[in-house]
């Protein structure tokens, strides 16, 4: 007897061939062309794989070919759906149709021809469910084999979502300091204003709101804030102690898309602390104690020691307001006179302390006028 026998492998490369059909005739001129049918396949899931065996029992004739399935897979974008496909046949495919679902009859329609494995299906409504399947066409180059060779895809669905994020912000920050460098500045908080522009693409159509993040440094910016309202593109960040630190910008769009950073703007403080030459701790009540002019900013600490004029220490502080009274330390009111101080004082700036001398010389050093006189 002459015996066809049909197999059927996993996805397009036959993978784990089963024998699933075999057709048998007492001669050649008894074997006639045969179909087969192949059911209850998960489709959605793989592709398959057939090959056909000719025995001469028990001696092989030959086999033939691999030839598969179309395998398709639609991936969801923001208004559109990209098909791709793929199909493992020893034949060759000349076009491929793509046929989608009409939603509201439920009958499929053709809506384009490909030439390649791609196809993008645009101008689709977000949210809403798409189904396709993909009909190839091709030919065996033996003129006298049946042509076209059709080969359909199973349906695959999917969902356009908007999967792309709106685009960087550009951003900018300015404060007071500006304003009030070298000079005194009366405030309790201090504000830094932030305001930035989004360009008018489509990538930018759908902005819903602002994260705004902030840190020490470009390495250690966190999510401290948000706006609302593709608008609402300013922003003021009010700070305690201190005016240091790097921001950016991301805009957000509805479906919670977020754009990679703006620019980095880092913004540093402006330090003031300047020490005057003269106090009279006399007891009239008025300029009794040695500080620095009120309201120094910006300086966590210092490092002072104030000397008579023989060199002996009278005093010593760290505390950036000194707050010297005329006294030494045992408490004793040290005389008129001038005194000498050394030391350094710390600006808190953007890249951590930075030491400087108290009298704005190398050396820090610099003179006090102690007048007890009324």
């Amino acid at each position: 007897p002459y015996t066809f026998n049909l197999y059927r492998g996993t996805g397009a490369n036959f993978t784990n061939p089963v024998r699933i059909n075999s057709f048998s005739a007492p001669s050649f001129s008894a074997l006639n062309d045969t179909t087969f049918t192949d059911t209850n396949l998960n489709t959605e899931d793989n592709a398959y794989s057939y090959r056909v065996s000719f025995l001469s029992t028990p001696d092989s004739i030959g086999i033939t070919a691999i030839a598969s399935s179309v395998y398709l897979n639609v991936l969801s974008s923001d208004q559109s759906l990209n098909l791709t496909w793929s199909e493992n046949v020893p034949w060759t495919n000349d076009s491929f149709t793509v046929y989608r679902r009409d939603n509201a009859t439920m009958v499929y329609d053709s809506i384009g021809i490909a030439y390649t494995h791609v196809y993008a299906d645009t101008g689709l409504a977000n949210d809403s469910n798409y189904c396709y399947y993909v009909k190839a066409w091709g030919h065996y180059e033996v003129a006298e084999l049946p042509r076209p060779l059709i080969n359909r895809s199973q349906i695959d669905c999917a969902i356009p979502v908007d999967t792309v994020p709106p685009c960087p912000p550009m951003l900018a920050v300015r404060n007071e300091c500006d304003q009030h460098n070298n000079m005194p500045w009366q405030t309790n908080d201090y504000t830094n204003y932030l305001n930035w522009n989004v360009l008018q693409q489509p990538c930018n159509d759908d902005i819903t709101r602002y994260y705004i993040y902030y840190g020490a440094d470009s390495a250690s910016m966190v999510l401290v804030d948000s706006t609302i309202g593709k608008s609402d593109s300013s922003y003021n960040h009010i700070l305690a102690d201190n005016l240091a630190g790097c921001y950016a910008v991301t805009a957000v769009d509805r479906i919670g898309n977020e754009s990679a950073y703006s620019n980095v703007v880092c913004i540093d403080n402006c330090p003031y602390y300047i020490l005057p030459n003269t106090f009279t701790p006399n007891g009239d009540g008025q300029n009794e104690v040695f500080h620095p002019f009120l309201p120094y900013r910006f300086v966590p600490k210092i490092e002072m020691r104030i000397y008579n004029r023989w060199g002996e220490e009278v005093f010593r502080t760290e505390d950036p307001y000194i707050g010297w009274d005329g006294k030494d330390s045992k408490g004793k009111d040290v005389s008129e006179g001038v005194y000498l101080y050394a030391g350094y004082y710390y600006e808190q700036r953007l890249g951590g302390l930075v030491q400087k001398p108290l009298s704005n010389e190398k050396k820090g050093g610099g003179v006090i006028h102690l007048i007890r006189g009324k």
